[in-house]
């Protein structure tokens, strides 16, 4: 199934003695970044909650933001991060100085801060406060999966659609392309009669023929076709593969755009030019679509 790379997701989960809430928004990207924002005390388990998220997710830059907030203080201790606060204080005064700012900070703007409190924790809680986050980190990432499923889904109908113009222009184009030899012919022809109507000059059956295959020759278009059919072909195999394909998508688009770019330089009929600015035009829009797949 096509997954977009774009997404949110969101899970909370209450234990005896705090609140757990994580919360995924995912963007486009070329390869799989995850950015995390946790609790200063929790920063630990970002190595572990990397391997949770890379089981599941293959592409796409990630904003994990996760909030642990106690319920009551049973063995709960919390204190102000000097050093961090002490350094923001410096760096709002620092701006407010350099660039005359009359703005004052207040303390909600400090305390929301994820890092500004430090939670000292009962040990026998930490065990369980660890797999909690593992947990909720787990279901925001399935809720993000379900989302991209459904943005992938109309992503390949979209896909679909246009695959399916393609096509048809591809159809129109090898209806056309023996047509163009035989126009050249009796376009040449006639050129050498109406100039043969006024000299006394004999033509040359032969040198004629050979022009015409020359032209032919150079005008041929049936192998470029053939593979533009293959890779359109293909691309719709991969739409039906569960698994990522972004990649392989965004490679067969660049094939399918070097066969008609081909077929445009090659084509010597202005119906045939029509028809490959209609296909680039639905390649370069699969193009952009493909950049939102995972």
């Amino acid at each position: 199934m096509v997954r977009s790379m774009t997404g949110f997701g969101r899970s909370t989960l209450d234990l005896e003695s705090y609140s757990l809430t994580c919360e995924i928004k995912a963007v486009n990207h070329r390869y799989l970044d995850v950015t995390f924002h946790l609790p200063q005390s929790f920063t630990y388990l970002e190595d572990v909650l990397k391997k949770v998220v890379k089981q599941t997710i293959n592409r796409g830059k990630l904003y994990i933001t996760i909030t642990i907030n106690p319920l009551n203080d049973s063995g709960i201790k919390i204190e102000p991060n000097w050093a961090f606060l002490d350094q923001y204080m410096a760096l709002f005064r620092s701006l407010k100085t350099r660039y005359h700012l009359s703005q004052e900070i207040k303390v909600n703007d400090l305390l929301q801060h994820p890092d500004a409190l430090i939670v000292t924790n009962k040990e026998d809680d930490l065990d369980e406060v660890e797999s909690a986050v593992i947990k909720v980190v787990q279901e925001s990432l399935d809720h993000l999966v379900d989302m991209r499923k459904t943005e992938g889904k109309q992503l390949a109908l979209d896909l679909y659609d246009r695959l399916q113009t393609i096509k048809s222009s591809i159809l129109e184009i090898e209806e056309l392309a023996p047509q163009v030899t035989l126009q050249y012919e009796s376009r040449l022809r006639k050129r050498v009669q109406d100039y043969l109507n006024h000299s006394d000059v004999e033509v040359d059956e032969a040198r004629l023929l050979n022009e015409i295959a020359l032209f032919a020759d150079k005008s041929n278009i049936d192998e470029e076709l053939t593979r533009l059919n293959s890779h359109t072909k293909q691309f719709k195999e991969i739409l039906m593969k569960d698994e990522p394909i972004g990649r392989k998508l965004d490679f067969l688009i660049q094939e399918m755009q070097r066969e008609i770019n081909t077929i445009g330089s090659k084509g010597n009929d202005e119906r045939i030019s029509v028809l490959v600015i209609s296909i680039k035009s639905e390649i370069e829009k699969c193009r952009e679509q493909i950049q939102n797949i995972e």
